[in-house]
């Protein structure tokens, strides 16, 4: 029989923040006396660190006793499953 504390699976996971940017490029031509630049502006997209957290309910233990060694298995394949 598993223990109490198993009964609560946190998973989380965080991506770290990824930023890159590109340096502006600054072009002027002389030969045509007119100044043509443009510049790449840096741009950065980070993902959050989000924790999604199962909860196996406690009251399953005691109400669903038959069932509690299928029901974990089926809960972690789904964990598993998701992550």
């Amino acid at each position: 029989m598993r223990d109490k504390l198993s009964n609560e699976i946190i998973y989380y996971y965080y991506y770290y923040y990824y930023y890159y940017y590109y340096y502006y490029y600054y072009y002027y031509y002389n030969n045509n006396n007119y100044y043509y630049y443009y510049y790449y502006y840096y741009y950065y997209y980070y993902y959050y660190y989000y924790y999604y957290y199962y909860y196996y309910y406690y009251f399953y233990y005691y109400l669903y006793y038959y069932y509690y060694d299928y029901y974990y298995y089926y809960y972690y394949y789904f964990c598993y499953y998701l992550y």
